[in-house]
Order: structure tokens, then sequence, then C-alpha cells
């Protein structure tokens, strides 16, 4: 779960082109979800990119066929909009996110 400022478009554009490129290389069904942080620790070669895509945050996206489960949830907090992706919709009630219509995870999409 994040509370999240909007990515530049530079760093989303960097992030839907390394999903692009991952998905060509996965076979079968997945459902991924992934949280870009700090560079730190990363080889020397990777430090410029990961710095750059350290502001983009959360990102999930799944199998172009949608075999696997994959599930967007939203709540508003004291500090401000955050977001949580699940396998089952079941786990937003306990901690209060609402389910967000199927179309922003729809098969083969990233958000």
């Amino acid at each position: 779960m994040l509370a999240q400022e909007k990515p530049t478009s530079k760093e989303r554009d960097l992030v839907f082109e390394a999903v692009r490129e991952t998905m060509k290389q996965l076979k079968g069904s997945y459902s991924i979800i992934s949280l870009i942080s700090q560079a730190r620790g990363s080889p020397a070669y990777l430090q410029h990119i990961l710095t750059e895509l350290a502001q983009v945050g959360l990102f999930a996206f799944r199998d172009p066929f949608g075999i696997r489960p994959l599930v967007l949830g939203h709540r508003v907090s004291e500090d401000g909009a955050e977001w949580c992706f699940a396998s089952e919709d079941c786990a937003f009630g306990p901690l209060g996110f609402v389910k967000v219509p199927s179309r922003f995870t729809c098969e083969g999409s990233s958000r």
C-alpha cells in the first residue's frame, strides 16, 4: 500500500517498456506486483535507471490471457489516495480498500 505522487511521463515510459520486454520473455500464467525503490546496493550500470524510476512506486501486470487473478484496490486516508493489488478482492475489506473496476486490470495490461 502506498500513498504516491504521480510519476513523470519519462518514468512511466521506462516502466512500461520494461514490462513489455518482460512479458515477451515470460511464458504461461503470471500476476506480478512490484515496488520500485531506491537504487542503493544495485549494480552500477543499473543505478542511474533505478534512480530515475525510484519515484514510480508500486506497479503490477498480469499475463495476456488473464489466467492469474489480479485486482486493484483504492482507499482515501488522511495521507491521501492509497492503492493496493491482490490476487483476491476479499483482502480489501479488512484493510478498508474497495475494488476498482476490472478494466484497470484487464488481461495483458499494467498499471
